[in-house]
Protein backbone atom coordinates (compact mmCIF):
# COMPACT_ATOMS: atom_id res chain seq x y z
CA UNK A 1 0.00 0.00 0.00
CA UNK A 2 2.72 2.11 0.67
CA UNK A 3 4.51 2.56 -2.81
CA UNK A 4 0.96 2.54 -3.85
CA UNK A 5 0.09 6.08 -2.50
CA UNK A 6 3.70 7.18 -3.69
CA UNK A 7 2.65 6.34 -7.21
CA UNK A 8 -0.82 8.44 -6.59
CA UNK A 9 0.92 11.30 -4.75
CA UNK A 10 3.49 11.49 -7.26
CA UNK A 11 0.56 11.41 -10.18
CA UNK A 12 -1.87 13.66 -7.98
CA UNK A 13 1.42 15.92 -7.22
CA UNK A 14 1.49 16.01 -11.11
CA UNK A 15 -1.79 17.27 -11.63
CA UNK A 16 -2.05 19.94 -9.19
CA UNK A 17 1.25 21.30 -10.38
CA UNK A 18 -0.60 21.24 -13.96
CA UNK A 19 -3.12 23.34 -12.71
CA UNK A 20 -1.18 26.33 -11.23
CA UNK A 21 -0.83 26.87 -15.43
CA UNK A 22 0.75 25.49 -18.60
CA UNK A 23 -0.04 26.49 -21.75
CA UNK A 24 0.59 26.51 -26.18
CA UNK A 25 1.65 27.94 -28.87
CA UNK A 26 3.76 30.08 -31.65
CA UNK A 27 5.69 33.49 -30.01
CA UNK A 28 2.79 35.41 -30.32
CA UNK A 29 0.17 33.19 -29.15
CA UNK A 30 2.55 32.13 -26.35
CA UNK A 31 2.52 35.97 -25.33
CA UNK A 32 -0.95 36.29 -25.69
CA UNK A 33 -1.60 33.27 -23.63
CA UNK A 34 0.33 34.29 -20.49
CA UNK A 35 -1.12 37.30 -20.32
CA UNK A 36 -4.73 35.77 -20.43
CA UNK A 37 -3.86 33.58 -18.05
CA UNK A 38 -2.42 36.22 -15.06
CA UNK A 39 -5.32 38.15 -15.76
CA UNK A 40 -7.80 35.40 -15.61
CA UNK A 41 -5.95 34.24 -12.10
CA UNK A 42 -5.58 38.15 -10.86
CA UNK A 43 -8.17 37.96 -8.26
CA UNK A 44 -8.13 41.66 -8.46
CA UNK A 45 -9.32 41.48 -11.53
CA UNK A 46 -11.61 39.02 -11.63
CA UNK A 47 -13.05 38.17 -8.09
CA UNK A 48 -15.45 35.41 -8.70
CA UNK A 49 -14.64 31.46 -9.93
CA UNK A 50 -16.33 29.42 -10.87
CA UNK A 51 -14.60 25.61 -11.14
CA UNK A 52 -15.21 22.12 -11.86
CA UNK A 53 -13.34 19.13 -11.43
CA UNK A 54 -14.18 15.30 -12.57
CA UNK A 55 -12.52 12.54 -13.04
CA UNK A 56 -13.14 11.15 -16.76
CA UNK A 57 -11.42 7.95 -15.73
CA UNK A 58 -9.05 6.39 -13.15
CA UNK A 59 -7.30 2.91 -13.61
CA UNK A 60 -5.22 2.29 -10.18
CA UNK A 61 -3.42 -1.42 -9.26
CA UNK A 62 -1.39 -2.86 -7.01
CA UNK A 63 -2.61 -3.55 -3.23
CA UNK A 64 -5.39 -1.15 -1.94
CA UNK A 65 -6.17 -0.17 -5.57
CA UNK A 66 -9.95 -1.25 -5.63
CA UNK A 67 -10.91 0.58 -2.60
CA UNK A 68 -8.76 3.93 -4.19
CA UNK A 69 -10.54 2.75 -8.03
CA UNK A 70 -13.64 2.85 -6.14
CA UNK A 71 -13.47 6.31 -4.22
CA UNK A 72 -11.91 8.26 -7.59
CA UNK A 73 -14.15 6.90 -10.24
CA UNK A 74 -16.79 9.17 -11.04
CA UNK A 75 -15.63 11.40 -8.51
CA UNK A 76 -16.13 15.14 -9.01
CA UNK A 77 -15.89 18.42 -7.39
CA UNK A 78 -17.54 21.86 -8.06
CA UNK A 79 -16.09 25.35 -5.98
CA UNK A 80 -17.34 28.36 -6.00
CA UNK A 81 -15.34 31.45 -4.78
CA UNK A 82 -16.19 34.91 -4.25
CA UNK A 83 -13.41 37.56 -3.15
CA UNK A 84 -14.64 40.67 -1.16
CA UNK A 85 -11.01 42.36 -1.10
CA UNK A 86 -12.03 45.73 0.86
CA UNK A 87 -12.83 43.76 3.51
CA UNK A 88 -10.34 40.39 3.45
CA UNK A 89 -13.78 38.07 3.23
CA UNK A 90 -13.92 35.24 0.86
CA UNK A 91 -17.52 33.25 0.37
CA UNK A 92 -16.96 29.45 -0.46
CA UNK A 93 -18.86 26.58 -2.13
CA UNK A 94 -17.51 23.45 -2.12
CA UNK A 95 -19.81 20.67 -3.90
CA UNK A 96 -18.21 17.18 -4.36
CA UNK A 97 -19.39 13.35 -5.00
CA UNK A 98 -17.71 10.33 -4.44
CA UNK A 99 -18.95 6.54 -3.43
CA UNK A 100 -22.04 7.66 -4.65
CA UNK A 101 -22.89 10.15 -1.93
CA UNK A 102 -22.70 14.06 -2.43
CA UNK A 103 -21.09 16.31 0.08
CA UNK A 104 -21.75 20.01 0.40
CA UNK A 105 -19.50 22.40 2.20
CA UNK A 106 -20.04 26.49 2.42
CA UNK A 107 -18.90 29.13 4.61
CA UNK A 108 -16.45 32.79 4.43
CA UNK A 109 -13.20 32.70 5.24
CA UNK A 110 -12.61 36.45 7.19
CA UNK A 111 -9.54 37.67 9.63
CA UNK A 112 -12.14 36.32 12.59
CA UNK A 113 -10.75 33.37 11.07
CA UNK A 114 -12.82 30.03 9.04
CA UNK A 115 -16.55 29.90 8.58
CA UNK A 116 -18.29 26.52 8.26
CA UNK A 117 -21.91 26.41 7.40
CA UNK A 118 -23.02 23.90 10.06
CA UNK A 119 -26.25 22.46 8.02
CA UNK A 120 -23.68 21.45 5.91
CA UNK A 121 -22.42 19.18 8.99
CA UNK A 122 -25.56 18.22 9.86
CA UNK A 123 -25.74 16.94 6.08
CA UNK A 124 -22.71 15.10 5.75
CA UNK A 125 -23.47 13.12 9.34
CA UNK A 126 -26.97 12.15 7.93
CA UNK A 127 -25.12 10.82 4.67
CA UNK A 128 -22.28 9.22 6.83
CA UNK A 129 -25.65 7.69 8.69
CA UNK A 130 -26.91 6.33 5.56
CA UNK A 131 -24.01 4.51 4.79
CA UNK A 132 -22.82 3.36 8.22
CA UNK A 133 -25.34 2.99 11.31
CA UNK A 134 -26.81 6.16 12.92
CA UNK A 135 -26.01 7.11 16.38
CA UNK A 136 -26.90 8.86 19.23
CA UNK A 137 -24.20 10.87 19.09
CA UNK A 138 -24.60 12.17 15.23
CA UNK A 139 -28.41 12.77 16.29
CA UNK A 140 -27.64 14.70 19.56
CA UNK A 141 -24.90 16.41 17.27
CA UNK A 142 -27.31 17.53 15.03
CA UNK A 143 -29.48 19.50 17.00
CA UNK A 144 -26.89 21.50 18.62
CA UNK A 145 -25.53 22.29 14.99
CA UNK A 146 -28.88 23.55 14.18
CA UNK A 147 -28.83 27.08 11.50
CA UNK A 148 -25.06 28.25 13.19
CA UNK A 149 -21.82 28.71 11.59
CA UNK A 150 -19.00 26.64 13.24
CA UNK A 151 -15.79 29.64 13.55
CA UNK A 152 -12.84 28.33 13.93
CA UNK A 153 -10.60 31.59 15.08
CA UNK A 154 -7.40 32.94 13.86
CA UNK A 155 -5.77 31.61 17.15
CA UNK A 156 -6.77 28.85 16.83
CA UNK A 157 -5.96 28.16 13.31
CA UNK A 158 -2.14 29.28 13.83
CA UNK A 159 -1.93 26.63 16.35
CA UNK A 160 -2.23 24.39 13.60
CA UNK A 161 -0.77 26.39 10.69
CA UNK A 162 2.74 25.71 9.46
CA UNK A 163 6.24 27.75 11.62
CA UNK A 164 6.45 31.33 10.69
CA UNK A 165 2.96 31.19 9.18
CA UNK A 166 0.08 32.72 10.42
CA UNK A 167 -3.86 33.08 9.44
CA UNK A 168 -3.13 36.60 8.83
CA UNK A 169 -0.56 36.24 6.51
CA UNK A 170 -2.62 33.40 4.64
CA UNK A 171 -5.59 35.79 4.12
CA UNK A 172 -3.03 38.49 2.77
CA UNK A 173 -2.00 35.75 0.36
CA UNK A 174 -5.24 34.63 -0.99
CA UNK A 175 -6.27 38.56 -1.62
CA UNK A 176 -2.91 39.75 -2.81
CA UNK A 177 -3.42 39.30 -6.72
CA UNK A 178 -0.38 37.53 -7.47
CA UNK A 179 -1.36 33.88 -6.91
CA UNK A 180 -1.28 34.00 -11.15
CA UNK A 181 2.61 35.00 -10.91
CA UNK A 182 3.23 31.73 -9.86
CA UNK A 183 2.73 29.47 -13.00
CA UNK A 184 4.78 32.52 -15.27
CA UNK A 185 7.67 31.35 -15.22
CA UNK A 186 6.70 27.82 -15.76
CA UNK A 187 4.70 29.41 -19.37
CA UNK A 188 7.84 31.16 -19.78
CA UNK A 189 9.90 28.52 -19.56
CA UNK A 190 7.79 26.47 -22.35
CA UNK A 191 8.61 26.20 -26.21
CA UNK A 192 6.18 28.52 -27.95
CA UNK A 193 5.64 25.65 -30.05
CA UNK A 194 3.16 24.31 -26.90
CA UNK A 195 1.00 27.35 -27.62
CA UNK A 196 -1.74 28.26 -30.62
CA UNK A 197 -4.33 30.32 -31.37
CA UNK A 198 -7.41 31.10 -33.22
CA UNK A 199 -9.55 33.39 -32.56
CA UNK A 200 -10.20 34.10 -28.99
CA UNK A 201 -9.24 31.19 -28.08
CA UNK A 202 -5.73 29.79 -26.58
CA UNK A 203 -4.40 26.76 -26.18
CA UNK A 204 -1.49 24.82 -24.12
CA UNK A 205 -0.67 21.42 -25.54
CA UNK A 206 2.21 20.36 -23.22
CA UNK A 207 3.75 16.78 -22.44
CA UNK A 208 6.47 14.96 -20.35
CA UNK A 209 7.56 11.94 -21.09
CA UNK A 210 9.74 10.66 -18.82
CA UNK A 211 11.13 10.68 -14.80
CA UNK A 212 13.89 13.25 -16.29
CA UNK A 213 11.55 15.72 -17.66
CA UNK A 214 9.40 15.98 -14.75
CA UNK A 215 12.30 16.43 -12.53
CA UNK A 216 14.32 18.55 -14.61
CA UNK A 217 10.87 21.34 -15.69
CA UNK A 218 9.72 21.32 -12.16
CA UNK A 219 12.51 21.93 -10.31
CA UNK A 220 13.27 24.05 -12.76
CA UNK A 221 10.25 26.10 -12.25
CA UNK A 222 10.07 26.37 -8.75
CA UNK A 223 8.95 29.18 -6.78
CA UNK A 224 8.31 28.41 -3.41
CA UNK A 225 11.38 26.16 -3.20
CA UNK A 226 15.00 26.10 -4.73
CA UNK A 227 15.10 24.68 -7.63
CA UNK A 228 18.27 22.43 -6.08
CA UNK A 229 16.48 21.49 -3.14
CA UNK A 230 13.66 20.29 -5.10
CA UNK A 231 15.35 18.59 -7.46
CA UNK A 232 16.89 16.44 -5.45
CA UNK A 233 13.40 15.94 -3.30
CA UNK A 234 12.18 15.00 -6.77
CA UNK A 235 14.92 12.71 -8.04
CA UNK A 236 14.08 10.61 -4.78
CA UNK A 237 10.70 9.83 -5.36
CA UNK A 238 11.42 9.31 -9.21
CA UNK A 239 13.72 6.45 -7.77
CA UNK A 240 10.67 4.12 -6.94
CA UNK A 241 8.09 5.30 -10.08
CA UNK A 242 8.26 5.75 -13.85
CA UNK A 243 6.31 8.43 -15.13
CA UNK A 244 5.59 7.15 -18.32
CA UNK A 245 3.62 10.28 -19.52
CA UNK A 246 1.67 13.36 -17.90
CA UNK A 247 0.23 16.01 -20.49
CA UNK A 248 -2.12 18.88 -20.00
CA UNK A 249 -3.99 20.56 -22.88
CA UNK A 250 -5.63 24.03 -21.81
CA UNK A 251 -7.96 26.06 -24.10
CA UNK A 252 -8.31 29.60 -22.65
CA UNK A 253 -11.35 31.30 -23.77
CA UNK A 254 -10.44 35.06 -23.63
CA UNK A 255 -14.41 36.74 -24.35
CA UNK A 256 -16.12 33.84 -21.73
CA UNK A 257 -13.17 34.33 -18.95
CA UNK A 258 -12.95 31.00 -19.13
CA UNK A 259 -10.89 27.71 -19.55
CA UNK A 260 -11.06 24.61 -20.04
CA UNK A 261 -8.14 21.66 -18.94
CA UNK A 262 -7.64 17.90 -19.64
CA UNK A 263 -4.98 16.45 -17.79
CA UNK A 264 -3.80 12.59 -17.71
CA UNK A 265 -0.96 10.92 -16.62
CA UNK A 266 0.36 7.09 -16.69
CA UNK A 267 2.73 6.61 -13.36
CA UNK A 268 4.13 3.04 -12.19
CA UNK A 269 6.07 2.06 -9.42
CA UNK A 270 9.05 0.66 -10.05
CA UNK A 271 9.36 -2.36 -7.84
CA UNK A 272 5.81 -3.61 -7.63
CA UNK A 273 2.33 -3.73 -10.37
CA UNK A 274 1.25 -0.35 -8.34
CA UNK A 275 0.40 1.97 -10.77
CA UNK A 276 -1.99 4.93 -11.90
CA UNK A 277 -3.68 5.57 -14.78
CA UNK A 278 -5.96 8.83 -14.72
CA UNK A 279 -7.46 11.77 -17.01
CA UNK A 280 -9.16 15.09 -15.19
CA UNK A 281 -10.73 17.38 -16.58
CA UNK A 282 -11.21 20.93 -15.47
CA UNK A 283 -13.50 23.84 -15.97
CA UNK A 284 -13.38 27.58 -15.29
CA UNK A 285 -14.86 30.21 -15.39
CA UNK A 286 -14.22 33.81 -13.52
CA UNK A 287 -16.17 37.12 -13.64
CA UNK A 288 -16.73 40.09 -11.46
CA UNK A 289 -18.70 41.49 -8.57
CA UNK A 290 -18.96 44.23 -6.15
CA UNK A 291 -21.58 42.61 -4.35
CA UNK A 292 -20.15 43.56 -0.56
CA UNK A 293 -19.85 39.71 1.77
CA UNK A 294 -20.92 39.37 5.38
CA UNK A 295 -20.07 37.26 8.01
CA UNK A 296 -22.74 35.85 10.25
CA UNK A 297 -23.23 37.80 12.88
CA UNK A 298 -22.10 36.09 16.26
CA UNK A 299 -25.57 35.24 17.53
CA UNK A 300 -25.17 32.58 14.47
CA UNK A 301 -21.61 31.70 15.42
CA UNK A 302 -20.54 28.79 17.56
CA UNK A 303 -16.82 29.32 18.66
CA UNK A 304 -14.69 26.68 18.67
CA UNK A 305 -14.86 26.61 22.36
CA UNK A 306 -18.25 26.00 22.66
CA UNK A 307 -17.97 23.19 19.88
CA UNK A 308 -15.17 21.34 21.61
CA UNK A 309 -16.93 21.62 24.86
CA UNK A 310 -20.60 20.37 23.25
CA UNK A 311 -18.50 17.60 21.79
CA UNK A 312 -16.89 16.65 24.67
CA UNK A 313 -20.01 16.44 27.05
CA UNK A 314 -21.62 14.29 24.07
CA UNK A 315 -18.46 11.93 24.54
CA UNK A 316 -18.56 11.12 28.02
Amino acid sequence: MKLNKLVLTGALGLTFFGLAGFTNSPAAAKKAYISAITTLNNSKVYNVQDMKIKVDSFKATGNGAAAINAAATGANLDLKASLDNSDKIAQYDFKGSALGQTYRLTGYLAPKGFYVNTNDLKQILKTRAAVSSSTSFDQDFQLFLADHYLLVDATSLNQNLAPQTTWSATLNQIFSGKQAQTSTKALNNLPATAFSQSGNKLTLNFSLKNNADFVNFVSANSVAVPAAQLKQELSLISNSIVIKNYSVKTIIDTKAHSSQSTISADVKAKASDSSVNFKISVNSTVSKSTAKIVVPTSEKTLSSDEFKLFTSLLQD
